[in-house]
């Protein structure tokens, strides 16, 4: 994937300002900007394919090259959009399609040899059966009479998703859809109307403490870094995936990068602002060039604040089975 450049002219000036403010009520032409990158108007077909890591490891690869042949094949004038995962890997290869005035549909397990049934029937304004996984929600879009929504599945029934919420959703590579689902606007209001203090007290209250094991609140360690004198300081994003198969920082970086993104410039400073870097691990898929993949070895700091993006773990954890215990309580007795 790569990053689509073409409608930064609508996101600069005042238009950015009054969307990230909230103002878009009150601009005609912003609100229906906003309608069109949120997928809520669309005036021709959609094509989603799944392509985080989970899903290209199922093969998504070869849907995506079979959707763009079959498209090709038959002059079909549709949008193909590459989307991160939506946290149920076991259905990958996911295939989603959205026609104009109608409400997304998802289906699972797809092979290539799939595709065509599934986009000639959808197409024709019917929604084959087999492979039928759910609709997404109607956002004034007309669903699909009798079929399950996706929201009502066994794994999404019970899960608030906060910042997971656009994974799988938006492309991940384009920050007008980020900003049109709300993206930065946290960082806005922080950079605007907040001091460092703040800052690190609004995030302490929030909760958001590290998963590694010891739970060490974030806000915490944001305020160590305030309260220490130096020149320069270094903001740590671990994205490094030490657990086989838990994919938690990886599900962010790759369906929603801009939460990520949006957070890193906020550790706060009295002297120089801080130089954000970041560890990977070297099987991480940077997603649509939207950030470039740093030294995993960033040279030393008199200060550092790190902090843990396993969001979707803990996200999938207090959805179903409420706060998560701390390290003591998970050790084996």
């Amino acid at each position: 994937m790569q990053p689509d450049t073409t409608n930064t002219a609508a996101w600069s000036g005042e238009r950015l300002r009054g969307l990230l403010r909230g103002g878009a009520d009150h601009d005609a032409e912003l609100g229906a900007e906003l309608h069109r990158l949120r997928r809520e108007q669309i005036d021709r077909p959609v094509i989603f394919v799944g392509a985080g890591t989970c899903g290209l490891g199922a093969g998504a690869g070869k849907v995506l090259a079979a959707v763009r042949a079959h498209l090709a094949a038959g002059g079909i004038d549709a949008d193909v959009v590459e989307t991160g995962c939506i946290g149920l890997c076991s259905e990958e290869p996911l295939l989603e399609v959205q026609l104009p005035g109608r409400a997304r549909t998802v289906f699972s397990r797809v092979k290539p040899q799939d595709v065509p049934g599934i986009l000639d029937a959808m197409l024709a304004g019917t929604v084959p059966t087999a492979h039928y996984l759910g609709q997404h929600g109607p956002q004034g879009l007309r669903r699909w009479d009798g079929l399950a929504a996706l929201a009502d599945h066994p794994f999404f029934a019970r899960q608030t998703r906060w910042v997971l919420r656009n994974c799988g959703l938006i492309d991940p590579g384009r920050i007008d859809e980020a900003l049109a689902c709300g993206g930065y606007r946290g960082l806005a209001k922080a950079l605007r109307t907040l001091t460092p203090a703040e800052v690190c007290a609004e995030v302490e209250r929030s909760g958001l403490r590290g998963r590694g094991g010891g739970g060490f609140p974030t806000g915490r360690k944001w305020t160590f870094a305030l309260n220490t004198a130096a020149d320069q300081r270094y903001m740590i994003c671990n994205a490094d995936e030490g657990d086989p198969g838990a994919f938690m920082d990886r599900a962010v970086i790759e369906g929603d990068p801009h939460r990520v993104l949006e957070g890193w410039p906020w550790p706060p400073t009295r002297s120089a602002p801080p130089r954000p870097t970041s560890t990977s691990a070297p099987s991480t898929r940077w997603p649509s060039g939207a950030c470039a993949r740093p030294s995993p070895r960033p040279r030393p700091a008199a200060c550092s604040a790190t902090t843990s993006w396993a969001a979707a773990s803990t996200s999938r954890w207090s959805s179903r089975w409420g706060p998560a215990p701390s390290s003591a309580a998970r050790r084996p007795r």
